[in-house]
């Protein structure tokens, strides 16, 4: 059974590697970057801007990384005062 997610993470890896029968295929991952087939240009300072064309800003304060590939899941906060950012593993 996996630890309740959200909660901090401990040093026991072993709860996140589950046994495999003989057999049983858990995984069937490509060793391929998935974003290899989106191998775009960045656009030159003469071209045109789309009149669409929209500018977003995003101000992050809260972090929620979560990494399929490792069961690992961080958080990460901004101290407003100090401008930093405190790391945390949590589980997945």
């Amino acid at each position: 059974m996996f630890p309740q997610p959200g909660t901090p993470r401990t040093d026991d890896e072993g709860v996140f590697k589950p046994e495999v029968k003989p057999g049983e295929v858990r995984c069937a991952c490509s060793a391929r970057p998935v974003f290899a087939a989106l191998a775009l240009t960045p656009p030159r300072a003469q071209d045109k801007v789309l009149d669409t064309f929209a500018l977003v800003l995003f101000e992050v304060d809260h972090v929620d990384y979560v990494n399929l590939f490792t069961n690992g899941r961080k958080q990460f906060v901004l101290d407003e005062e100090t401008r930093t950012w405190a790391e945390q593993d949590l589980n997945p």
